[in-house]
């Protein structure tokens, strides 16, 4: 259960790197009242993605590219794919690797790889891990109301349970942060204590080590879902 649990999460990561607008109230609100809170941030796209993989477990074997389509169109309008990317990437897409670069033709197919790799995360959320969505069936999503300080007017961390019968409860914690001016963001997922991000990055930098330092060649081979196996592997026999 906890690789699909995982894949799912990953795409819910995925659907909730949102560019909502998010209403100031100046710490005098409750955060559960915020129409645009991080907190409802997560609530609205759990259940929205959720609701669309239920209504499409009637029709997927005889026309999955309309599931795929209509959670492409969700994707699509709120995550900030560079952004993702990037923070997989790591130093390989650093502002100070790019400016380091002394031609423009360098610093095209520095971007061009970026959006590139960006393509292939994007794909890989929906096609693969959309498809974990479909097998959630007696589970229950339950986010928990924040505490005060949990969100803050910079960062955000909302927790939600996934209870699933016959298995302890699984804990999912989601950061976010909102720069000055701008919308909630999530930058990371742990899931029951296991930092997405940081296997995604440590996957990317592994890649990059095995084809010698050649990073077009680490995103033509890269294979999220076996990045995910791979945390299952090494998870199971340490």
């Amino acid at each position: 259960m906890i690789r699909a649990l995982t894949a799912a999460l990953l795409c819910l990561a995925g659907l909730c790197m949102a560019t909502h607008a998010a209403q100031n109230c100046n710490g005098d609100c409750d955060p559960l009242e915020k129409p645009e809170s991080p907190y409802q941030l997560i609530v609205d796209n759990t259940e929205r993605v959720l609701t669309l993989a239920r209504s499409a477990r009637s029709y997927f074997q005889d026309d999955p590219e309309r599931y795929f389509k209509q959670v492409s169109e969700i994707v699509d309008s709120l995550v900030d794919t560079e952004r993702f990317t990037r923070g997989v990437m790591a130093t390989y897409a650093s502002p100070q690797r790019y400016q380091a670069l002394t031609s423009g033709e360098e610093k095209a197919h520095f971007q061009a790889r970026i959006n590139y790799f960006g393509s292939i995360l994007k794909h890989d959320l929906i096609y693969t891990y959309a498809k974990a969505l479909l097998d959630f069936a007696d589970e229950r999503i339950e986010t928990l109301p924040p505490a005060r300080d949990a969100i803050t007017d910079k960062y955000a961390r909302i927790e939600q349970k996934i209870y699933r019968p016959g298995e302890a409860a699984h804990l999912i914690q989601y950061s976010l942060y909102r720069a000055p001016g701008e919308s909630w963001k999530l930058y990371n997922v742990i899931v029951d204590g296991i930092n997405i991000g940081h296997i995604f990055r440590n996957q990317f930098a592994y890649a990059v080590e095995k084809y010698r330092g050649n990073i077009d060649q680490a995103i033509a081979n890269w294979s999220t879902e076996q990045t995910v196996d791979n945390w299952q592997e090494n998870k199971t026999n340490p």
